[in-house]
């Protein structure tokens, strides 16, 4: 299948970045959220792998991170990606560019009308939560892979507090993302040499981004026992970056209407850069066709 890349207006004024893999007479439609570092080109081959599968896929950008050159790193809160969110679920503009400006074209709904698959993976794992709660309504199936609902890569206190008053003051002060090697994502060699040759790869974040990240965790835990859509996660049994029992801790307490929990013992964070990714991808693709008409 074709990859797209194309963008829409986001909340605020922003012009954000997706990919997108059409299908015809798409049996589901999913979006991907990625993770704090990565973008949607990390996870190319799990959206062709659905889009064979009969599904269309779309990948949209961080505001901030990947294809989205603008204010890397940053965002104005956590409100302000559910909103990006929201605008792209209910119908984002389908809009590319064309010799260096954005020329708007018809509009094409992702969420009415077909089912929506929301996958979220590291910290988009978070987000996609988040949105599950604010907005069920649009969601079919929520699919969380080796989501930061919980983690074990932090600051230290002294960093924490000077990112604390960074956001009082100087809320735009980088810090660098607490994930130093590309070895933490992966085992593998050729991924490891990819992950650091990647020029779309953020390596540090703003002061209010991370308080904004805080937030959206307070936000998560006072809410998330509320959620009750069919929910799939899918965890790696070697993972320096996800607290799996915290993870785990938390999903117990969604009263979901179906709930899948799979662990892959010998994986790593980023379970689509494994050197075998065909279980992977079958499981997350049998998931999504058991919730398709």
């Amino acid at each position: 299948m074709l990859e797209e890349i194309k963008i829409y207006p986001g909340a605020l004024g922003a012009k954000l970045h997706y990919r997108k893999w059409s299908v015809p007479s798409p049996r589901g439609r999913v979006v991907l959220l990625h993770g704090i570092e990565s973008h949607s080109g990390w996870y190319l081959a799990s959206a062709s792998f659905l889009a064979q599968r009969g599904f269309a896929v779309y990948a949209p950008d961080r505001r901030g991170s990947g294809l989205n050159l603008e204010a890397r790193g940053d965002t104005p809160s956590y409100k302000a990606l559910l909103e990006d969110l929201r605008i792209f679920i209910e119908g984002p503009p389908n809009v590319s560019p064309s010799e260096g400006q954005v020329q708007p074209q018809a509009n094409e709904k992702i969420g009415p009308g077909i089912p929506l698959h929301l996958i979220g993976l590291c910290w988009g794992g978070k987000l996609a939560t988040a949105f599950s709660l604010l907005h069920p309504e649009h969601i079919t199936s929520l699919t969380l892979i080796t989501p930061g609902l919980a983690s074990k890569v932090d600051f230290s206190g002294r960093k924490k507090m000077d990112i604390f008053f960074s956001s009082l003051f100087a809320p735009r002060k980088k810090f660098k993302i607490p994930i130093e090697k590309p070895e933490m994502f992966t085992a593998n060699p050729q991924k490891i040499e990819y992950i650091k040759s990647d020029g779309l790869r953020l390596k540090d974040a703003t002061a209010r981004f991370f308080v904004e990240s805080v937030k959206l965790d307070l936000f998560l835990r006072q809410r998330i026992h509320l959620l009750k859509k069919p929910i799939f996660l899918l965890l790696a049994g070697i993972d320096p970056i996800i607290d799996n029992q915290k993870v785990l801790s938390l999903v117990e307490q969604i009263p979901a209407e179906e709930k899948k929990i799979k662990v892959y013992k010998n994986s790593h964070h980023i379970l689509e850069f494994e050197e075998d990714t065909q279980e992977f991808l079958e499981d997350l693709a049998k998931w999504l066709e058991a919730h398709a008409p």
